[in-house]
């Protein structure tokens, strides 16, 4: 994407000129490079290790600084090539905030040979993230901050089955605008059967990293026996450090062997040892990171990341054993309000789970009564289930702390499992088939729900990260619902939970980079519901799920690069509503269509320009985009007060934007930008107690510095970036007492983009 009105400085003003008959490349084994590569206009060298070098670089089209990156001639061997080239694809597969972006690939005709390139992100002013912090003088709540940005890149890239394997702080570099970048996966594995082939690039008994920072199992030199938790060992080295400026090991004249036992046997020296400060949580957290054991480490970056934000939220963290007095004195720190709120929905929950309890140990120990009391029974177990789900979901919606949530599950969970062996040892007759059903079902939701909680797809960077121990719970789930469909194949509720179970295990699978094996999933839930169709047991909801797996299919199957499949299983979609549907203006039958036709567009755009080039496919998409953005600005009219609604439409304008951006209608496509901006501070201001509309804000700005460079350039994110602090500082002035808008307030206050960082996108 190109910008043909750009106000910023001519690039060719703002750069020092070096060309390469400055430069002493031989003595960095490099051959003499030319003032032009393809289309990229060599400024300078930026760094030469042991792989190749880094040059500073503009490209022409479209118009901005990049990095590229080029092996050395002398050591492009088989396997280092492959390296090279996995390095590009790796980092091709990742779109994240905090992960630099690569751009473009290709191979130079040198004197020496061909010899890859491939041209990233460059980062103005960049340092390492030890130098940045220790410069800028950062407080340990800084800190922390910033190091949660590099597990959430990281695990972002583990989503999608990449372990980095050299996490360090020199490959983990902040720019000028105090946003950290994560590089250098030329040493990252694929976790996912797909990359298999390029693993050759690692042997067993070569280490690869750098061994301060390695994991113990990354010393035995087995790339079959590394996995993510590798990284979350080696983030954990980087915390220590990041805080400390020490490492856990003082290795410093160590031979390479020796490095090696003290990695793998002896214990890091206490952070609190160090400075009195890290005494508690802070070091709890830094030695969970740290244990020598993978099982006993945290079993994601996510799960790291969880933990740091519940110490700097007052929360219990998961790292230690949560006495009493502990969890006392955490809850304590909060807010009143929402302590107030936490005990309503305990008194709730628990009063409707022991009404629930003693009903059933009445009927227990009178069974001669049951055929009298069992409309009143099954009333309250239904109104009781209710009353639970509408609180749960309350809860997500407030954003209440995970821990709470795996709480409240784990408690549905075993109380249902309870009263349902209890009913089930009574024997009793086919007049309790309703009770009996709720509580069946009430187990097998909750598993679902504890699932979820653990490592689920609802939310994948809102849960504990442990998509393992997610789909064992969804495996569990599915056990006990096969046994009701052996007994009922066609009724509703278990065959609408088999579906349910379904999509979130081919999700668990799809988040870890395995589309492959998530596709075989999602198809069996279409076919499943055809089958349900065609014996007229399909209901609305089945249909609904039917729609959402053929989506998903199309995911798997533009990952795959199958553009022609990935757009067929789009509108089977649509057909799969439009055909079995008779309401088609029901509100969420609706907006189904509106994701449908986005999605539309975007296959459309990739199959087309593939072809026949990015103008043509623009033309061919934007009618998709457009019918979805009219359906969503309808629905919004038609629902003013609804959040999803208003959301929805800020969204829509921003797709319609980037489809726009670089070559397209940059003029309206800023105007769009703009106003979903704007729609979303305005439901913002309206329900600062909703945590979508919290998290949405960070989200959509990061979008619009991105995209703006591509629109026309400044100061469209200065300006939306101020707004949004004059609305929060004005909010914050009304309800003084909101942690929550604070700290959202000191995330967008730090996003101010600068000239540097705005060039670089």
């Amino acid at each position: 994407m190109t910008s043909t009105n750009d106000p910023t400085p001519s690039l060719d003003e703002t750069l020092p000129r070096s060309g390469s008959g400055d430069m002493p490349f031989e003595e960095l084994g490099m051959p003499p490079v030319p003032d032009q590569i393809d289309g990229f206009r060599i400024v300078g060298l930026m760094a030469s290790g042991g792989m190749g070098a880094v040059y500073e670089a503009v490209q022409e089209d479209p118009r901005r600084r990049v990095a590229l990156k080029m092996i050395r001639p002398g050591l492009a061997t088989k396997a280092l090539l492959s390296r090279f080239q996995f390095e590009a694809q790796t980092l091709a597969r990742l779109r994240h905030p905090n992960i630099a972006q690569i751009y473009q690939t290709g191979t130079w005709e040198s004197p020496s040979g061909a010899l890859p390139y491939f041209a990233m992100e460059y980062i103005p002013n960049a340092t390492s993230l030890t130098h940045y912090a220790n410069t800028n003088n950062l407080s340990l709540r800084d800190r922390l901050v910033l190091f949660m940005k590099v597990c959430g890149a990281v695990h972002h890239g583990h989503l999608r089955g990449i372990v980095h394997r050299d996490l360090k702080p020199g490959n983990i570099l902040v720019g000028g605008n105090g946003e950290p970048k994560l590089i250098d996966f030329g040493v990252a594995r694929a976790t996912d059967s797909d990359q298999a082939a390029v693993t050759q690039m690692t042997n067993v008994g070569q280490l690869i990293g750098t061994i301060q920072y390695m994991s113990p199992e990354q010393c035995d030199a087995d790339p079959d026996d590394i996995d993510a938790r590798s990284d979350v060992y080696t983030l954990g080295v980087v915390l220590y450090e990041l805080l400390s400026n020490h490492l856990p090991y003082d290795m410093k004249e160590a031979a390479l062997h020796e490095m090696v036992r003290v990695i793998k046997q002896d214990e890091p020296t206490r952070l609190s040892s160090l400075e009195a400060q890290f005494a508690g949580d802070v070091e709890t957290i830094a030695k969970k990171a740290l244990e020598k054991t993978r099982d006993r480490r945290y079993q994601s970056a996510l799960e790291l990341r969880s933990d740091i934000g519940r110490f700097l939220d007052d929360e219990p963290i998961l790292a230690r054993p949560a006495s009493r007095i502990y969890l006392i004195r955490k809850f304590a720190k909060r807010h009143r309000a929402l302590v107030a709120c936490s005990v309503s929905i305990t008194a709730l929950i628990l009063g409707s789970l022991i009404w629930t309890s003693v009903t059933l140990s009445i009927i227990y120990k009178q069974q001669t009564r049951l055929r009298a009391v069992n409309d009143d029974l099954v009333s309250s177990i239904y109104t009781a289930s209710k009353l639970g789900g509408d609180i749960y979901e309350r809860l997500l919606v407030m954003d209440a702390s995970i821990d709470v949530r795996r709480a409240i599950a784990d408690l549905v969970q075993e109380r249902s499992d309870a009263i349902y062996h209890l009913i089930e040892g009574q024997n009793l007759d086919s007049e309790t088939h309703p009770v009996f059903e709720m509580v069946r079902e009430a187990r097998i939701r909750a598993r679902i729900d504890v699932g979820d909680v653990l490592g689920g797809s609802r939310g994948a960077y809102s849960n504990l990260g442990r998509p393992l121990d997610a789909q064992q719970l969804y495996e569990e789930a599915a056990e006990i619902n096969d046994l009701w469909l052996d007994e009922d194949p066609m009724y509703v509720v278990p065959t609408l939970l088999h579906m349910q179970i379904l999509t979130r295990k081919g999700d668990v699978r799809y988040l870890a980079g395995t589309p492959e094996q998530a596709q075989p999933l999602y198809s069996e839930i279409v076919d499943y519901g055809r089958m349900l169709l065609d014996n007229d047991a399909a209901m609305f909801q089945h249909i609904r799920v039917m729609y959402q797996a053929s989506l998903r299919l199309a995911d798997c199957h533009a990952e795959a690069g199958r553009l022609d499949e990935m757009l067929k299983s789009v509108k089977s979609a649509r057909s799969i509503l439009e055909q079995n549907i008779d309401d088609l203006n029901a509100y969420g039958v609706r907006r189904d269509l509106a994701l449908i036709s986005r999605r539309e567009g975007y296959a459309v755009y990739e199959q087309v320009s593939a072809i026949e080039g990015e103008e043509t496919a623009r033309d061919q998409a934007r009618p998709h985009y457009e019918s979805s953005l009219q359906n969503f600005s309808d629905l919004a009219a038609a629902a003013p007060a609804s959040g999803r609604a208003q959301r929805d439409l800020a969204w829509a304008r921003y797709y319609l934007a980037y489809l726009e951006a670089g070559g397209g209608d940059e003029v309206r496509g800023r105007s769009e930008l703009a106003d979903g901006a704007i729609l979303l501070m305005e439901y913002l201001r309206r329900n600062p107690e909703d945590a979508d509309a919290r998290r949405d804000i960070p989200l959509y700005l990061t979008q619009v510095v991105a995209l703006e460079p591509y629109l026309g350039g400044e100061p469209l994110a200065r300006e939306t970036i101020d707004k949004c602090n004059a609305l929060l500082q004005s909010m914050i002035e009304q309800r003084p007492q909101d942690s929550q808008l604070e700290r959202l307030a000191t995330e967008i206050a730090k996003m101010h983009p600068t000239s540097d960082a705005m060039n670089a996108n």
